[in-house]
């Protein structure tokens, strides 16, 4: 039945556990009975094994391996050309530089939202225009999305406030007749 090299996991699916063999490491073949966790009053595993003749049998190694650990943290974001309590010029044009990265699972999806509609779903780095002249004065929220492979979800938001800026120079009137001077 089996073969020189040999395999054996216990599977657990839900509350069923399956001990399986393989000649592979591939494909499983699950032998015994199918037992329930849940009536398990103090669960071990043990390993033990024999010759063809009933005798103890040697082996070299004995491997636990938990496998990879799962991914449960966003990707990192960046967000560069306009600080959060910004308070630009309406006739402001911002070059904004938006950057997600996530080393475990990958990025999966980068979008970029203006006060609740979407502006783009780009890739990574990304450039976006704000035409701050297209905006009505007072505060917005930009807000940048990412994604990873796992579906861990990070999101950075900034607030700023859109201003027509007060003039640099004011004009001085000659107040006898009314003109500039």
């Amino acid at each position: 039945m089996f073969t020189e090299g040999i395999w054996l996991r216990l599977a657990r699916d839900g509350d069923a556990l399956t001990a399986e063999w393989s000649s592979d490491g591939e494909t499983w073949t699950a032998f015994g009975p199918t037992r329930s966790i849940s009536s398990m009053t103090d669960p071990r595993i043990g390993l033990a094994a024999y010759n063809g003749a009933g005798q103890p049998a040697a082996f070299d190694f004995f491997r636990i391996d938990q496998g990879e650990p799962a991914d449960t943290t966003g990707p990192d974001v960046a967000m560069t050309g306009i600080e959060d309590g910004a308070t630009p010029g309406d006739s402001e044009v911002v070059e904004l530089q938006v950057s997600a990265t996530d080393s475990q699972s990958g990025l999966g999806s980068l979008a970029v939202d203006l006060d609740g509609e979407r502006l783009a779903e780009c890739g990574s780095p990304q450039s976006v225009t704000l035409d701050l002249w297209a905006l009505e004065l007072g505060d917005h929220v930009l807000e940048v999305t990412a994604v990873d492979g796992a579906g861990n979800r990070t999101v950075e938001r900034i607030g700023f406030t859109v201003v027509t800026p007060s003039p640099t120079f004011w004009p001085t009137w000659n107040g006898s007749n009314g003109t500039a001077p």
